[in-house]
């Protein structure tokens, strides 16, 4: 999602507990831990029968089933973001979250559950038409069926993804199939570009793998239904609608879409008795009948994070038996130590760090797998500034481990060279439960890289 909000962000280090206010706007599903966002809209909502807004984790079997919304475990993670009201009127439907708006007062708001703030500090930005160079992209004409032979095949990667353009419409017909399959047995990436129109309908059906993350840019109208679109995977942030310009998105039916919406200057209706599992970002938003929005709180943390380790004072290093930064717990062996920048004798790039004697291991503390990235690494201090191996152990869902070794270039201190160094991990990192990692000797590592 491309909106913002003002937030604070939540560090926790055992046995201090520190809260560090951001000072500029944090983007949603960035590195600091936002406020969870079920709702973004530039001017109105408006809710009637017994539409509802609400939330759930699709990680956490105690607020979800099989990964699913489920009502009765329902959270008020359901947050409401009004950026310049012009006549919402919740009509006294149910809002299991907060509600902050800028402008008049929002009517009607009897039954929300939260907590009520003005003015908004959320932000949104336009979505446009992508810049895609010739020969980097598969063209496919569209029309009143579904393009190609019905099957788009994601084999890309998250950073290069599949790129495929269909001019005109985007269709999938009453008794027509379409599928978005994968080629491997790990996360592939696809980005579809529709010049038209996007739309399933009666009896048509899209099915996506579960192991396939797709996001559609649209440049016309979108109508869709949980019923038409089966994403298998559960997870909203698999399937991303991106919204260019103004327009309409309809979406109806009994089955909720599971999806994320961006579509800042777009009117956006959700109606049925099923709704949307995920967020959205609209210009207005109309909730009728037995429709919802169940945000998903998995999306807090989705995407690339980075664990930056902030929080100490210049100059310090204090010991810490754990450390817990956007639920991903550092544990070491004997202990770890949180040091500042600038610290006397020590590894320095002018930002806080963790540091460890021997051992280092870390995880999700809400089980979620995740994807190892990228990490930087320095040797411990002046006295250990010589090259040496530091080894990293992912172990995977499915019980099997990958592993890699680092060599640090022994440089610290030296004018001219980083203290830290970058190292990346392959592909093959992926679907990681934990990672276990050990120095010939005590070393420091910060930003660390990862997506869930």
């Amino acid at each position: 999602m491309q909106s913002s909000v003002s937030c604070v962000r939540i560090q926790t280090i055992l046995p201090a507990l520190l809260t560090i206010a951001c000072l500029a706007a944090c983007p949603l599903g960035a590195q600091t831990d936002s406020p969870p966002t079920a709702i973004v809209v530039a001017k109105t909502i408006s809710m009637s029968g017994s539409a509802i807004v609400d939330s759930f984790d699709s990680t956490d079997p105690l607020k979800s089933t099989n990964g699913l919304y489920d009502p009765a475990k329902r959270q008020m993670g359901g947050n409401i973001f009004v950026i310049n009201n012009t006549g919402s009127d919740l009509r006294n439907a149910f809002v299991y979250g907060d509600l902050t708006y800028s402008g008049p007062p929002v009517k009607n708001y009897a039954n929300v559950q939260g907590s009520f703030a003005t003015p908004c500090n959320a932000t949104m930005s336009a979505v446009n038409d992508p810049t895609w160079s010739n020969g980097s992209f598969v063209q496919y004409t569209g029309g009143g069926a579904p393009p190609g032979s019905g099957v788009f095949v994601a084999n890309g990667t998250a950073t290069n993804p599949t790129l495929i353009k269909v001019l005109g419409d985007f269709t999938v017909p009453g008794g027509k199939s379409f599928s978005i399959v994968t080629d491997t047995q790990v996360d592939r990436y696809l980005t579809v570009w529709i010049t038209g129109k996007f739309t399933t309908s009666g009896s048509g059906w899209l099915t996506q793998d579960p192991l396939a993350h797709v996001t559609w840019i649209v440049d016309k109208d979108i109508a869709v239904s949980g019923d038409n679109y089966n994403n298998l995977s559960g997870k909203a942030g698999n399937v991303s609608l991106l919204a260019v310009g103004v327009g309409k998105i309809n979406i109806t039916g009994s089955t909720s879409l599971i999806a994320t919406i961006d579509a800042p200057f777009r009117e956006l209706n959700i109606s049925g008795t099923a709704g949307l599992s995920g967020d959205l970002v609209s210009s207005t938003l109309n909730l009728s009948g037995g429709s919802g929005v169940h945000y998903d709180e998995a999306l807090t943390y989705a995407g690339t994070s980075r664990i930056s380790f902030e929080g100490q004072p210049p100059g310090t290093s204090y010991g810490v038996s754990q450390y817990v930064e956007s639920d991903i717990q550092f544990t070491g062996q004997p202990d770890l130590a949180h040091t500042g920048a600038g610290l006397n004798g020590r590894a320095d790039d002018g930002t806080g760090y963790l540091s460890t004697a021997y051992k280092m291991a870390f995880l999700d503390l809400r089980g979620r797998l995740f994807t190892l990235k990228a990490v930087d690494l320095a040797e411990y201090s002046y006295i250990y500034a010589y090259p040496f191996s530091i080894t990293f152990v992912g172990s995977k869902v499915n019980g099997a481990t990958v592993s890699q070794t680092f060599t640090t270039d022994g440089q610290l201190g030296v004018p001219g060279i980083p203290d830290f160094q970058t190292f990346t991990f392959g592909e093959e990192w992926n679907d990681l439960v934990r990672i276990d990692v050990q120095g010939d000797v005590g070393f420091c590592i910060d930003n660390v890289v990862l997506e869930r």
